[in-house]
């Protein structure tokens, strides 16, 4: 079998270089990108990747500009769309490195965000974006649909804030309301790769695009699994709710949880969450699955 390659680094439109991750497997039945949240990065989440390569699935990852080992300033970006299209380049990519295998999104909080905005270019009627790019399915794990705003990032969009959109403020971000397991609240605290620092412009990009996702929800064509807990005290729950209620159940599997914190794939009962997680993927490519 010829072995699969990817650089460690692609170069973003602008030049900036993205540090990628990778985690082969010998014949795939397909491959999940994975998206990191704001603040962290990739790196954090090699075991969702262990996890995803046992069900057969090869992983690509990658910091977001500005986040991890990849380059830009930390908590901002220089275009409004600079995520989508930093996501376009790593999908063609991965689909130069793995061609005709089904892909996925798997997204966590704004990284989910990320994924139901890509996913949103092919609503009914499809958006002719430049960063469009065709997927097969998407998980959402608790995305940034709607995030809960502290009253520094309420001030970001006021005048002051329109004034200096670039300013990088502290986020506010609070490691328990992450997880309830003591020793990833400890990890989180310790990781000199996350940051604490966000701009109007980037929070403006998560509103803007949290609210086109829900626009185009009730036109949603694009495999679904919808992971969210009413315990969450990042993102709003009842944005999730709404994205349930008003998109096609014969596309959105949504499960709720009751007292799951943010980071779903990392608190002491992620095995619920992996188990929605296997189901879906069985339901969703049951050949694939088959074949395995």
């Amino acid at each position: 079998m010829v072995r699969v390659v990817l650089p460690t680094h692609l170069a973003a439109r602008d030049g900036l270089k993205l540090r990628t991750y990778h985690y082969p497997i010998e014949r795939p039945h397909g491959l999940a990108v994975f998206l990191h949240g704001l603040c962290e990065h990739a790196g954090r989440y090699a075991d969702v990747a262990a996890h995803l390569n046992e069900q057969g699935w090869a992983v690509v990852s990658y910091d977001h500009r500005g986040h991890g080992q990849s380059e830009g300033a930390r908590g901002t970006v220089q275009h409004d769309d600079d995520y989508l299209h930093d996501l376009a380049a790593v999908l063609d990519a991965a689909e130069a490195a793995y061609p005709q295998l089904p892909r996925i999104l798997v997204g966590a909080s704004m990284g989910g965000l990320m994924a139901a905005r890509m996913a949103s270019a092919w609503a009914e009627p499809p958006e002719h974006a430049s960063w469009a790019r065709t997927i097969d399915g998407i998980v959402l794990a608790a995305p940034a649909l709607e995030p809960s705003m502290t009253l520094t990032q309420k001030a970001l969009l006021s005048a002051f804030g329109k004034l200096v959109p670039d300013l990088a403020v502290p986020v506010g971000l609070k490691a328990d309301w992450c997880s309830s397991d003591p020793a990833v609240v400890a990890d989180i605290e310790a990781d000199p790769l996350i940051h604490q620092r966000i701009t109007p412009r980037l929070t403006q990009f998560i509103l803007d695009n949290g609210q086109a996702v829900m626009e185009r929800a009730a036109r949603w064509t694009c495999p679904t699994l919808l992971l969210y807990s009413e315990a969450d005290r990042l993102v709003q729950a009842r944005a999730c709710d709404r994205f349930a209620a008003e998109a096609p159940r014969s596309v959105v599997t949504a499960s709720r949880y009751v007292d799951l914190a943010h980071a779903l794939f990392h608190e002491p009962k992620k095995h619920l969450v992996y188990s929605n997680l296997n189901s879906w993927l069985k339901t969703q490519f049951p050949s694939r699955a088959l074949a395995a």
